[in-house]
C-alpha cells in the first residue's frame, strides 16, 4: 500500500510518548512509499526504543534523500557504538559492548528485525555513529 511515512512516524511517536518513551517526530511534509505499514511501524518502533534505551531519547525525522528515496532517520545523543562493532549490529542476537549494553534487558533482535523489514521492502538500514556523540539509524526505502 502507498502510505505516508511521516504520518506513521507522527502516530508512532505519539503512542510511544504516551508509554513514556522519549521520542519526537520531525515529519512535517508527506513522504510516501509503497510498503506494508504494520511492518514499517514495527521496524521504526524498534529504532525508537533503541534510541530511548541507549541514548535517553531521540528524534525521528522523515524526509526525501537527494536521490529521492524515502528516509526515516532515528537520531539519539547517546554514547554510540564502538566503530568495530557497527557492521555487526544488525546481526541477530548481537549486542554491542561498552556503554550500550549497560541495559541488560533485550535479546539483540531489534535492529536485525528492522533490517529484515527494510530489505523486504527493497530498502536498507544504515547504522552510523554521529560526531561528536550519538547514533543514527536510517531506514531508506524506494519512494
Amino acid at each position: 500500500t502507498r502510505v505516508d511515512l511521516a504520518e506513521i512516524a507522527r502516530t508512532l511517536c505519539g503512542e510511544l510518548q504516551d508509554m513514556g518513551v522519549n521520542i519526537r517526530a520531525e515529519a512535517n511534509e508527506p513522504v510516501t512509499a509503497e510498503c506494508r505499514p504494520s511492518e514499517i511501524a514495527r521496524a521504526l518502533r524498534n529504532l525508537a526504543e533503541n534510541a530511548n534505551k541507549y541514548g535517553g531519547g531521540g528524534v525521528m525525522r522523515v524526509y526525501h534523500s537527494a536521490a529521492n528515496e524515502a528516509v526515516v532517520e532515528v537520531l539519539d545523543d547517546g554514547p554510540g557504538v564502538p566503530a568495530d562493532q557497527l557492521a555487526k549490529l544488525s546481526e541477530p542476537f548481537f549486542r554491542a559492548d561498552a556503554a550500550r549494553t549497560s541495559h541488560a534487558n533485550g535479546a539483540g533482535l531489534g535492529l536485525a528485525i528492522a533490517q529484515a523489514i527494510a530489505e523486504a521492502h527493497a530498502g536498507r538500514l544504515i547504522l552510523t555513529n554521529r560526531t561528536p556523540r550519538g547514533f543514527s539509524a536510517q531506514m531508506i526505502l524506494p519512494a
